[in-house]
């Protein structure tokens, strides 16, 4: 509860590193210091959460190891602007971090210490695609998301923590090169927890003194104060509509331009060559089954059991694999969303003719993408299977109720099944990250 014992901490966590670390705080706290308060029932002050994190600007950066580490060559010239633009992005009103995204949402979905191995996380990455993360890999190998958990078990505030990547060292000479086994160090992970605890309690001090300073204010001369915002009001006058259209459309086309972020460059032959054969006999499978049910007829058409828009799900699992959109829920969940819209769909579309071809066609994959976006179970190439089905063959058609497990669900276990098998042949991979 003092502001030297959080200092403290973060000097014990940088040992662990033995090469300099960075460490900053992203907040959920609305509204301005001294007007996000309210009393619990149990008369303690809490803040008020949003449902975003925002960078609170408060950081501690080890300058000491990372200036030695410059000038033993372990470290680029250049991390000081690499740091600050980092910083410049974090401090971008558009930038914020939902439960479950980037880094900082990451820790606080996970509700405990969140680990992350930067040098191998591939540029196709769902977290690499966060421009801070891109600038943080040219630097560090490993960051450690910390949630700053309250009294009440909520999730306050997020403390995210980076260790430098020395330049020119194999990933087999880096301390900590299993990093995963420090997971299951208790004292460890208690230690980052304290960590987590002070960083949450320094911000409700900041905040108490912060609102007892804003309260002092009040006794000043509010008289002065009214006139003076009066005059101000006056001499601007109120924004006009056009003049509000205008800023609007000058910020909306200038995103239009590049966001200065650097292409992804290419992989690695072995990352190339475990990708292309995941695809390639996850596919086969699938369409060697099909044939294999060519003799198989149901309501007068042989049972279909290969969907063009396999080929796609086998290619996400092997070229991301790490990536949300392709865990096994997503693509379960996903295609069994799609269908049952298109099922539904084909009845207004096909059967009583209400609504034309090429509006239906448009109108399944929009109400498939919303409730899978919904329930947290998006999956693009789900989208696809459900124009399939409704701009589908006869042998699509005839199946009926049945294309829900022949052939969606038995594709989507085969696809999963060989994702697993295969993408864990490699030490670099790891399939499924949850189920």
């Amino acid at each position: 509860r003092d502001p030297g014992s959080f200092k403290r901490v973060l000097s014990r966590v940088r040992s662990i590193g033995r090469s300099g670390s960075v460490a900053g705080q992203f907040t959920r706290r609305t509204g301005t210091l001294g007007q996000s308060m309210f009393k619990h029932e149990d008369d303690k002050m809490l803040f008020k959460l949003d449902n975003k994190l925002k960078w609170t600007s408060i950081k501690a950066v080890d300058e000491t190891a990372m200036d030695l580490a410059e000038r033993e060559g372990r470290l680029c010239p250049d991390w000081r602007d690499n740091l600050q633009s980092m910083e410049k992005e974090a401090q971008n009103v558009l930038v914020f971090y939902e439960e479950g995204k980037g880094f900082p949402g990451a820790a606080w979905a996970r509700g405990e210490a969140d680990f992350h191995d930067l040098a191998t996380m591939t540029d196709d990455d769902d977290l690499a695609a966060d421009i801070r993360v891109q600038i943080a890999k040219r630097m560090f190998d490993i960051s450690v998301g910390i949630p700053c958990i309250g009294e009440d078990e909520q999730c306050y505030a997020v403390l995210m923590l980076y260790r430098l990547s020395p330049v020119g060292q194999k990933r087999s000479e880096r301390p900590n090169k299993n990093w995963k086994d420090l997971r299951k160090s208790h004292s460890l992970m208690g230690l980052l927890q304290q960590g987590g605890t002070m960083a949450f309690s320094a911000l409700r001090l900041t905040q108490e003194a912060r609102a007892w300073r804003d309260a002092l204010e009040e006794f000043k001369d509010t008289k002065a104060l009214k006139e003076e915002e009066a005059d101000v009001e006056v001499r601007e006058g109120p924004r006009t509509l056009s003049a509000r259209v205008i800023r609007f459309l000058k910020h909306y086309f200038s995103k239009f331009k590049s966001q200065k972020q650097q292409p992804p460059g290419g992989h690695t032959w072995e990352f190339a060559v475990i990708t292309a054969l995941g695809t390639f006999t996850s596919v086969l499978l699938v369409t060697g089954v099909d044939n294999l049910f060519e003799s198989v007829y149901y309501n007068q058409n042989y049972m279909i059991i290969f969907i063009n828009s396999m080929a796609a799900v086998g290619a996400m699992i092997f070229s991301a694999p790490t990536s949300l959109l392709v865990q096994p829920r997503n693509i379960l969940g996903g295609h069994l969303i799609a269908i049952l819209i298109a099922l539904l769909l084909d009845y207004a579309v096909s059967v009583h003719n209400i609504i034309p071809m090429f509006v239906g066609q448009a109108i399944a994959p929009a109400l498939a993408i919303l409730v899978m976006a919904k329930l947290g179970l998006i999956h693009p190439p789900a989208c696809a299977c459900s124009v399939i089905y409704l701009d589908g063959y006869p042998e699509h058609k005839n199946l009926g109720w049945m294309f829900i497990c022949a052939p969606v669900l038995i594709d989507c276990f085969m696809m999963i099944l060989m994702g697993c098998c295969i993408n864990n042949l490699s030490v670099e991979r790891a399939y499924p990250l949850y189920w």
